[in-house]
């Protein structure tokens, strides 16, 4: 009996020890909650800075790199179909204003003719007084450029001359007339 006092005592000695170990060993349900929401606050922190490196690296990187691989695709498929001078940027044509078309009964009024290369024939009224000049700019505004087109008269066959302020009268159109337009020769 005398054993089961002295353990009776011990244990009744040890109890006060047990509780706080055993409060120590139990974590504070509050205290749990807060240290969830810090980590929540520093996740989320963590997810937005990585969220603006991710866009400032598509920006930056990404979009600029594939712009310059979907350019060099489509280089190579113009060059590849022959296409090339769709990749300039071309020129502007400048094309002029035309006089407006004298009535079909006003005087000093000639008919000029074009006959295209594609066979087709082209007419338009001008009067004898006007600048030789509109003949080209008219060229022009059908799709014939003056780089790559010459006018000449049909017979006998000749190139059409122009020179600054003459007339069509001054160039000897003084009739109705047909004009030929030839393509360029090109040379390299």
């Amino acid at each position: 009996m005398a054993l089961r006092g002295v353990v009776g005592i011990f244990f009744l000695s040890a109890v006060p020890l047990v509780c706080l170990e055993l409060r120590r060993g139990i974590p504070d349900i509050e205290e749990e909650e807060k240290n969830e929401k810090r980590q929540k606050l520093v996740r989320k922190k963590q997810q937005e800075t990585q969220g603006e490196k991710v866009s400032r690296y598509i920006e930056n990187v990404l979009k600029p790199h594939q712009e310059m691989k979907l350019k060099k695709l489509e280089e190579r498929f113009y060059q590849m179909t022959g296409e090339a001078w769709k990749l300039s940027s071309g020129h502007k044509l400048g094309i002029p204003d035309l006089p407006e078309e004298p009535t079909v009964t006003a005087e000093e009024v000639v008919t000029v003719a074009l006959r295209c290369p594609s066979g087709s024939v082209l007419r338009r009224r001008f009067l004898k007084s006007c600048s030789s000049q509109v003949l080209f700019d008219w060229m022009m505004r059908i799709g014939y450029h003056t780089s790559l087109y010459s006018l000449s008269t049909s017979f006998p066959r000749r190139p059409l001359a122009v020179e600054g302020g003459q007339s069509l009268e001054d160039i000897g159109i003084t009739v109705d007339t047909v004009l030929i337009l030839e393509e360029k020769e090109q040379s390299n």
